[in-house]
C-alpha cells in the first residue's frame, strides 16, 4: 500500500508533511524521496523554511 503511494508522487524528491507513520515514511525514504515531518502550519511557512535551512525534521524525535 505504502509502496503504490509513493509511486504516485515518484516525480518529487522531497515530502514535507505533518505527520505519517512509520511504515509510510520508510517506504517513501526507500523510494529515495526526501522525508521531512514539520509542525509548520502553512506550506508556505515548510517550504521557506526548508529552502532557508531551517526546517527540523520532527521524525527523529518520535517515540513511538
Amino acid at each position: 500500500r505504502h509502496g503504490m503511494m509513493a509511486a504516485e508522487i515518484s516525480d518529487c524528491d522531497i515530502l514535507i508533511a505533518g505527520g505519517m507513520g512509520s511504515g509510510a515514511y520508510e517506504s517513501f525514504k526507500a523510494a529515495g524521496l526526501e522525508v521531512i515531518l514539520t509542525d509548520y502550519d502553512s506550506i508556505e511557512e515548510a517550504v521557506t523554511g526548508y529552502i532557508e535551512g531551517k526546517i527540523k525534521n520532527l521524525y527523529e524525535e518520535r517515540t513511538d
